[in-house]
């Protein structure tokens, strides 16, 4: 889990090609420009040979999140889009994304010709969740419903993101690619802790930490205070049921109180 005390942005070029790009470090300011122009000469270069900024991916690098948050399990960020973000060493999240569109197309169709219905997306991956345990008793998992998916928390025991464990989990619960990308590259589990903001009456940040000036960073609070009253009224998580071992551990206990207050998961709002 890495997140860098400067960031900088920086150009480079290479045959009539021009790059910006941002750069990090842990020492100065001047040390992530440093940065910035190099990896954005890197990447005017790999263009130029046709390879279209290879490396230069969203999650392959460190987050630029500002650290809102240090706890003895993690740190809370905010992402790019505002939310506040979850960032645990060894807690294990798992997002599940769910089809609903495909589950009503599929329910209007057993209707029409008399078919059983079909499970729900979220049946489906409830399924999948329970197959595991049984498979692996000395598990617990926590079981949410987000927004658009299915929230898992495993409550038994500590985790390496990076490890073949926390995968072959994945693959059985068929979690949500873009999640396990950023789990393996920034070697932490994430979990969403408030409202997506278009999801809650509010729009995208005017601007991106760090602010390019003082008129950024203002825009951006006046954003914040918005954003954060529009979403008073929502939560992200909504408790299921618990699965398996009942066995928890104290540092587990810990950010599972934590995730649970910030995502109001015992409120029964809306979702966002």
């Amino acid at each position: 889990m890495y997140f860098p005390k400067f960031w900088n942005r920086g150009t480079g070029k290479a045959d009539g090609i021009q790059v910006e790009a941002w750069g990090w470090s842990d020492s100065s300011e001047a040390d992530a420009a440093n940065c910035a122009v190099s990896r954005a000469r890197r990447v005017a270069e790999s263009i130029a040979r046709g390879e279209r900024g290879k490396g230069y991916l969203y999650g392959a690098n460190p987050l630029r999140e500002p650290v809102l948050e240090q706890l003895d399990f993690g740190v809370v960020s905010r992402n790019g889009y505002g939310c506040e973000v979850l960032n645990t060493k060894s807690v294990l999240f798992c997002d599940v994304d769910l089809d609903e569109k495909q589950n009503a197309y599929t329910g209007v169709f057993s209707q029409l010709f008399g078919r059983k219905a079909a499970p729900s997306p979220e049946q489906q991956a409830m399924d999948k969740a329970r197959k595991w345990v049984e498979a692996h008793p000395e598990w617990g998992l926590q079981a949410y419903r987000t927004k658009a998916g299915l929230r898992l928390i495993a409550t038994h025991d500590l985790f390496d993101p990076v490890a073949g464990l926390a995968d072959r989990f994945f693959d059985a619960v068929a979690a949500d690619p873009h999640f396990r990308r950023l789990c393996k590259v920034q070697k932490s589990f994430r979990a969403r802790l408030t409202p997506k903001p278009w999801r809650c009456g509010s729009t995208v940040p005017p601007a991106r930490w760090p602010f390019r000036d003082q008129s950024q960073e203002r825009a951006f609070e006046a954003w914040l205070q918005r954003y954060e009253a529009s979403g008073a009224g929502n939560a992200v998580c909504a408790k299921l049921e618990h699965l398996g071992s009942t066995r928890m551990n104290p540092e587990i206990q810990a950010a599972l109180n934590f995730h649970d207050r910030k995502t109001k998961t015992d409120s029964g709002l809306p979702l966002a």
